[in-house]
């Protein structure tokens, strides 16, 4: 039986600059990227900085 992605569900959290939130966004299969769960990796475009960079910035403890 083949294997089929009937939903999913991305939220991306933006930071500014002073690293507040900016803006969230949900994606889902309609988005039309299908994001890889299990490697753990996301095909990226661009320049854009992971959502998780900004979020280790905001708890550290500097």
């Amino acid at each position: 039986m083949n294997q089929k992605v009937v939903d999913q569900r991305v939220i991306a959290i933006y930071f500014d600059k002073n690293r507040q939130v900016r803006r969230l966004a949900n994606y889902g299969l309609q988005d039309g990227r299908i994001f890889d769960f299990i490697s753990r990796t996301t095909p990226t475009s661009g320049q854009e900085l992971s959502y998780l960079t900004p979020l280790f910035k905001l708890l550290s403890f500097n």
